[in-house]
């Protein structure tokens, strides 16, 4: 009689082997999903970095072309395009004022306001702003 495997060997092992690819398939699956969360917060985070320079002209939940935000010179018109095209949006949510003097003409407030930052269908971000008095 040939050593060789017995029937109940065979299937165990092939149910181990099962388990073992669809945990590997899960996996993957679950890195391609947390891959393509990172890239869209990445691209929102570097298109957001110029709408958080706006300062006090920030206004909630208006829409802000991206070529209105900065000043590039020398751009070809495939640029120019492009940054038209890029539309960004916020919501700014104030959260508090800290008093910090009076001149004798005005108060001079710092500001801490959250604020919200939408690209595309991508993933929003949050910042938190200080608007500094001037």
């Amino acid at each position: 009689m040939k050593p060789a495997f017995s029937f109940i060997e065979v299937i165990v092992s092939v149910i181990i082997l099962s388990y073992l690819g669809t945990a590997i398939l899960n996996f993957n699956s679950f890195n391609k999903n947390a891959m393509h969360v990172n890239i869209q917060k990445q691209n929102t985070l570097l298109i957001a970095n110029s709408m958080l320079h706006i300062g006090e002209d920030f206004e909630d939940n208006k829409e802000y072309k991206l070529d209105d935000l900065l000043t590039f010179k020398n751009l070809s018109d495939e640029d120019k395009s492009y940054l038209k095209s890029v539309v960004i949006k916020g919501q700014k949510d104030l959260k508090e004022k800290l008093f910090l003097y009076n001149d004798g003409k005005k108060d001079y407030y710092l500001e801490f306001a959250n604020i919200r930052i939408n690209y595309k269908n991508n993933i929003p971000l949050d910042f938190l702003s200080i608007q500094r008095p001037e």
